[in-house]
């Protein structure tokens, strides 16, 4: 019998895109798959093939060997015998139920004693104690999910599919809530396919990431990787990689390519073949900034430009920095560095970047 989870189908829409799934999941052990990429790209339509509550128009979806979906032969199990746990983006708790009421509602049919035992577990597990009784609209949006991924966890289901869980919740209840995740998922060893936009969420929960965009995916592997090394220019960007340009090279010295990106010079690793012309992406974050008379000659970055600011844009702890240093260039610094040295629009700065923070993507 064939492990883990595999699927190939295409969901089809009269006044909209064809949504394209073609993937492996591993079931034996734990591990995190994020599902990532932007709004409108799929990722919601993929999970709910996947749960039972949409149908594939072309293709399959097996796990362990058992056929879940076949749309040729126009199988489709019910989710409810799909063995999975589904965690909403808004809970979708019953509201007339407590929060223990909410727990216990997938485990009908087991004796009263068993019950009481796992539901009491999943409160410990979960940090619940105390709330027990309370009803949904008595607690907190993070208690809220918190309940909801006990009732998905609470019958230990072959995966748990996670739409966007943490999206409604303000950043203090987000970070806590994740932070707990990551210890109920090792705990617990049940594989997840978590979905999600955020960059954050994927990097501290995710082992594998599947970058979702136009409705297909499009790279796989591990999140740091396809965040640092995006395989084409419009992931780059789908990605939140804030400067992608398209530059020349000139030659390479040292273990390092020269490239010509507008009118500034660049230095980046050499990363195989490349034609004459790349686009160079570089993180927001792989950006220092210094005032051009404070900055010390001896820094470590290879690539220093003058640059004048020509834009600030809050990002709540970070500042977004629009440079111009012969090409357009973007920077985030944290809000203190930014009142630290007075930065402000029309402001010459230096603006440095490690060789190593620019990742070449070949023209083809």
């Amino acid at each position: 019998m064939s492990r883990g989870m595999q699927c190939d189908f295409v969901r089809r829409f009269a006044e909209g895109p064809s949504i394209r799934a073609a993937f492996s999941l591993p079931t034996e052990a734990a591990s995190v798959t994020v599902l990532f990429g932007p709004s409108g790209s799929g990722k919601t339509t993929v999970l709910r093939c996947l749960a039972g509550l949409d149908r594939p128009d072309q293709g399959f979806l097996r796990m362990e060997g058992e056929v879940w979906c076949d749309a040729a032969s126009e199988l489709h199990l019910p989710p409810q015998k799909r063995s999975l746990g589904f965690v909403f983006q808004d809970g979708a708790l019953f509201p007339h139920l407590s929060a223990a009421g909410n727990l216990a509602y997938p485990l009908t049919g087991l004796p009263q004693a068993e019950r009481h035992r796992l539901v009491q577990a999943m409160v410990e597990l979960l940090g619940l104690g105390g709330l027990e009784r309370r009803r949904p609209g008595e607690l907190s949006g993070g208690q809220q999910q918190r309940v909801a991924l006990g009732r998905a966890l609470i019958r230990r289901p072959r995966l748990v599919l996670m739409d966007e869980p943490l999206t409604a919740l303000d950043r203090p209840a987000r970070e806590a809530l994740r932070n707990d995740l990551s210890r109920v998922f090792r705990e617990l060893a049940i594989p997840v396919l978590l979905v999600t936009h955020d960059r954050d969420e994927a990097l501290q929960l995710g082992d594998r990431m599947l970058m979702m965009q136009d409705g297909e995916i499009q790279q796989d592997g591990p999140p740091a990787e396809v965040f640092t090394r995006p395989r084409t220019p419009a992931l780059a960007e789908a990605l939140g990689i804030g400067t992608v340009v398209k530059a020349r090279v000139l030659g390479s010295e040292g273990g390092l390519v020269r490239l010509l990106a507008g009118t500034a010079e660049l230095l980046a690793p050499h990363e195989g073949p490349l034609g004459e012309w790349v686009h160079a992406c570089i993180r927001g974050e792989g950006v220092a900034v210094e005032r051009e008379l404070d900055a010390h000659a001896d820094a470590s970055p290879r690539n220093r430009l003058r640059a004048t600011i020509t834009g600030l844009e809050p990002k709540g702890p970070l500042v977004r920095l629009h440079l111009d240093c012969g090409f357009p260039l973007e920077a985030l610094v944290t809000t203190w560095a930014c009142e630290d040295l007075a930065l402000k629009a029309g402001d010459t700065v230096l603006a440095m970047i490690k060789a190593t923070a620019i990742h070449l993507i070949p023209v083809m």
